[in-house]
């Protein structure tokens, strides 16, 4: 009779696994789609963005000027004034919803100022292009974005680049060549969905060389090593500062260690610029940014 129940209850173990793990599943995949559902039900900001014509052209610098947005109700950006000069690097920082991530789309003229104006030199951004605007703006964001094809593919991405030498190039200044080479195939090896035949180090590496393709004037970083291991996030470090040589950039930073790369820091506080300087004079004001940087140290 005991082997018989152990023969039972083995039969009946199994089945009920799978059942916890099937309905599990299914409430994981239900609060998922009430997720989903949550944000394709949020109001759409109906902003009419202006095409422009004129070519984006950076000979003095990048100019806020009075600028605010907001998603409804609410302010993100509150009358935001900033300059940032032709070569110089500019980390911004602040907590979530200061507007970091706002200022970068607007730049992008994927969102649309509410009130004040956006200038490149002296020209409206709104009278830039688009086109002309992703040709000389590389974007490198926190997370890899990368398809299910060639690294080539990837990284040209839709642009009407044919010459390897243009694209060994870009590769090189992002510290990639090597390893690219070392793929069977080199740059038509297909990397897999979203480059999993890579390592995180090689992956933002790869989308490093897609920003710096056509030679960008202005290069916006959103956080590029903060998903990454030392190892890898050594490798891609010395990737950006190479990438960082000679151009105007943005630096998107969540994290301390990132300002590194920057000539100066922007500290946003409710849509506004509560403090700025290099880091060595913000520790001595002894505010906001020092508070950041005793939490991470702690952390």
């Amino acid at each position: 009779d005991f082997f018989a129940f152990i023969f039972a209850f083995y039969n009946v173990i199994e089945p009920s696994k799978s059942f916890a793990t099937a309905y599990y599943n299914v409430r994981k995949g239900s609060a998922a789609l009430q997720r989903i559902d949550e944000q394709l039900n949020i109001p759409l900001v109906e902003r009419e963005i202006a095409a422009g014509t004129k070519s984006f052209k950076l000979d003095h610098g990048i100019y806020f000027k009075n600028v605010s947005f907001s998603y409804g109700n609410d302010i993100v950006l509150n009358q935001l004034d900033m300059a940032i000069a032709k070569g110089e690097k500019v980390a911004i920082i602040g907590p979530s919803g200061a507007g970091k991530t706002t200022i970068m789309m607007l730049l992008m003229k994927m969102l649309q100022a509410d009130s004040g104006h956006v200038l490149i030199d002296d020209t409206p951004l709104n009278n830039i292009s688009k086109d002309s605007l992703f040709e000389k703006i590389g974007l490198v964001t926190q997370d890899p974005f990368l398809f299910n094809a060639s690294v080539e593919d990837n990284i040209t991405l839709g642009r009407n680049v044919n010459d390897i030498n243009q694209i060994e190039n870009s590769l090189k200044q992002a510290h990639a060549l090597d390893f690219v080479k070392r793929l069977e195939g080199g740059t038509e090896n297909n990397i897999g969905d979203r480059g999993d035949q890579l390592s995180g180090g090689e992956k933002q590496r790869l989308t490093i060389a897609r920003a710096l393709l056509e030679d960008p004037d202005l290069l916006i970083l959103d956080e590029p090593t903060s998903a990454l291991d030392p190892e890898s996030e050594e490798a891609v470090s010395q990737a950006i500062l190479s990438a960082l040589k000679d151009r105007t950039a943005i630096i998107i930073a969540h994290r301390m260690s990132t300002v590194k790369y920057a000539d100066r820091i922007l500290v946003l506080k409710k849509g506004k610029i509560a403090e700025q300087g290099t880091h060595i004079e913000l520790m001595e004001k002894k505010g906001i940014y020092a508070d950041y940087v005793k939490i991470q140290s702690i952390d």
